[in-house]
């Protein structure tokens, strides 16, 4: 590879798994890292604190109108551009008015969308081709889900790129710990399940419940004020924890529980993996596709169906130290499949 590759990044929030793949890819391959990213601080955003890094420059949004996006474009001449879908209109405009100057760059969209062949869907597809693909030369996507979105959106395999997001945690656990509890970790969300969990607990016998207490981890979210005003004594709230404090909560054990009406990938997941935690998860989420096989390493619940959720409960609360054990291993090998390396070389690949 190049040591003189240079990536643009045109973001989104910031977050700790974004930040493992630009490390990875500028020190695993000596990779120019400049990143343009939302920095407003509005209800329901993500509170990761970005770190000062050697390896990459952040610019702050609000500081970058479209003029100045230009501009860095062209001042810096990326081989690689990499856009968090098509949202920010500014972003799009830089780009396009880029490539016309500079054809030969790649412009990448980060794609995490499901294809669900909706009305809307289909109405997106004739509008991208016409406003937005002659922008984007590929779609970066992170499951198997979203390889169909990409394909309904006309893209063909080969300008298609795989491993989109990855866990932050690459420490291995080689002796998952046996906890009984359940662990929820994400924004506190109607959309992500938060009160359908709640409810699904409480409505478990008090033996379990008092055996397998539910460890909710997040904050900000229109169920916020739910889990702050619950007093109960099986659940414990623990606000948002940045990413080595997550790393030694998640640490300790448990079942890693993903409730969620609405999720397109959810890279909670792919922690809770790696670090050995047998999953719970609706069907909607992106990532059970990848990382769970009912049975091997955790159970799946028909979404938004509290009487689906509660059975999987029961199921895991009587699980043995060894089967519980046998799970988490198994997670761990399914965390395998993904990991910052894996995605830093993903999207490199489009310049071979």
């Amino acid at each position: 590879m190049d040591k003189d590759v240079r990536v643009i990044y045109l973001w989104a929030e910031i977050t700790g798994y974004v930040i493992s793949v630009l490390e990875a890819l500028s020190k695993d391959y000596s990779v120019s890292i400049n990143a343009v990213h939302w920095d407003g601080r509005k209800e329901n955003n993500n509170f990761y604190k970005i770190k000062e890094s050697e390896n990459v420059n952040f610019y702050p949004r609000s500081q970058y109108n479209k003029d100045r996006i230009l501009e860095l474009l062209n001042d810096i001449k990326p081989h690689i551009v990499v856009v968090s879908g098509w949202e920010d209109k500014d972003y799009i405009w830089a780009c396009r008015l880029h490539k016309k100057k500079y054809p030969n760059v790649k412009i990448v969209a980060g794609i995490d969308d499901q294809w669900h062949g909706t009305f809307r869907q289909r109405l997106g597809t004739i509008f991208y081709k016409y406003f937005y693909r002659s922008v984007f030369d590929f779609m970066w996507v992170s499951g198997s889900e979203q390889f169909n979105f990409a394909r309904a959106f006309g893209y063909n395999q080969k300008n298609i790129i795989q491993n989109l997001y990855s866990g932050t945690f690459s420490k291995e656990q080689l002796d998952p710990v046996f906890t009984k509890r359940f662990v929820f970790c994400g924004r506190l969300l109607q959309s992500k399940g938060v009160d359908l969990i709640v409810k699904a607990h409480k409505g478990l016998p008090e033996s379990s419940r008092s055996s397998w207490p539910l460890v909710i981890i997040g904050s900000g979210g229109d169920m916020m004020s739910l889990v702050d005003n619950d007093d109960d004594q099986y659940i414990k709230h623990i606000p948002f924890l940045q990413p080595d404090d997550l790393y030694y909560e998640l640490s300790k054990g448990g079942i890693g529980c993903m409730p969620s009406i609405k999720e397109q990938w959810g890279v909670v997941i792919h922690e809770y993996t790696q670090v050995g935690m047998p999953l719970l998860l609706s069907n909607i989420c992106g990532a059970a596709n990848e990382l769970l096989i009912p049975g091997y390493n955790g159970y799946k619940f028909e979404v938004n169906c509290l009487e689906s959720l509660s059975n999987a409960m029961k199921k895991c609360t009587l699980l043995t130290e060894k089967q519980y054990k046998r799970m988490a291993k198994n997670s761990i090998l399914l965390s395998n499949k993904i990991n910052p390396e894996r995605c830093a070389a993903s999207i490199l690949s489009i310049l071979e």
